[in-house]
């Protein structure tokens, strides 16, 4: 076991980027360490940037392969950061694999992308540069317990799941639990709470779960998976969850609630394979989505059809033989 060789997992996990991509690190750790890896995971935040940072000099220095799925948010937030990072980065003899979208604050901004072995594993516009040619919802890395979901065809809408992920900055959850409430009153409704929710968000959600018996709350850690499969509509961001939703059949409400995830999810968008709301939308325009929906979920089922192909359950293994052609 002391000779498996060893991956350095480099990620963030805090209140304003949430836990997905600490969440699919460790997705990633269980897959690849059932390959004979010995995986390490280090979160960088706000506190212990310094001591994170040895841990990716110590990799470098001693030739350990290094992944990197840091948010963007965090990623430029900080000079001193970018700086750390890019004179650790330049020690390094291989290529580093980063997992993640590359758009406006990309790292060719300020590294030489010669340095990096670049993953993309989303819906994009068409990207040309061959130097970002590991894209596409293939490499997107799926929880494996998601094949345990019941994939049955909906026929009728009897709960709703809400979940925007570890963090909700703009307070959606509460937004939409009120909506139910208000015009499907009648309809039974699960929140999930995250773990970087706010005190007050969280007293909201319950002083609203006590006007109405219909109303439910989860919390992160309980059973996802049950939560999944207990519900017909699930409504979520556009992070990262919206992407391992679309193994299921559920019938899926992306809400993009604020410019800048409203342009993220465009490409996403276009694709057909979710229901799309966004802050631009107004109560009416609301009520009218998710009346159709709840009344005739079968008008809806082409999207579901149409993410059939997208995904699969390979992208560690893919990404791993990324990882075995830079050894070489």
């Amino acid at each position: 076991m002391n000779n498996r060789k060893k991956i350095f997992i480099f990620t963030t996990a805090y209140q304003e980027v949430g836990s997905g991509h600490l969440y699919r690190s460790k997705i990633l750790q269980k897959h690849l360490s059932k390959l004979k890896y010995k995986i390490e995971i280090f979160s960088f935040n706000k506190k212990n940037q310094e001591k994170t940072f040895c841990y990716l000099k110590y990799a470098i220095q001693n030739n350990i392969s290094i992944i990197l799925d840091i948010s963007n948010k965090f990623l430029f937030c900080s000079k001193f950061f970018l700086k750390k990072l890019k004179n650790i980065i330049s020690l390094s003899k291989k290529k580093i694999l980063i997992i993640d979208s590359l758009g406006k604050d990309s790292l060719k901004k300020y590294f030489k992308v010669k340095k990096f072995l670049i993953v993309i594993p989303y819906l994009t516009p068409k990207i040309k540069n061959k130097q970002f040619q590991y894209s596409g919802t293939k490499y997107f890395i799926l929880n494996e317990n998601l094949k345990s979901i019941k994939n049955r065809k909906i026929h009728e809408i009897k709960s709703i799941l809400i979940t925007f992920g570890g963090s909700d900055l703009k307070n959606s959850t509460i937004k939409f639990a009120k909506f139910l409430f208000k015009n499907f009153p009648n309809k039974k409704v699960k929140v999930v709470v995250g773990p970087y929710f706010k005190k007050e968000q969280i007293k909201d959600i319950k002083r609203l779960k006590n006007l109405n018996t219909n109303l439910s709350i989860s919390y992160y850690k309980d059973n996802f998976l049950k939560n999944i499969n207990n519900s017909e509509i699930i409504i979520t961001s556009t992070g990262l969850t919206k992407y391992e939703l679309c193994i299921t059949n559920k019938h899926i409400v992306v809400y993009s609630d604020n410019k800048n995830n409203y342009t993220i999810n465009k490409s996403f968008k276009k694709k057909n394979i979710t229901i799309n709301l966004s802050y631009k939308d107004n109560n009416s325009k609301l009520k009218n989505i998710m009346e159709n929906l709840i009344n005739n979920p079968i008008r809806f089922n082409d999207k579901i059809k149409n993410r059939k192909n997208l995904f699969d359950f390979k992208a560690p293994e893919r990404i791993l033989s990324i990882i075995k052609k830079n050894e070489k």
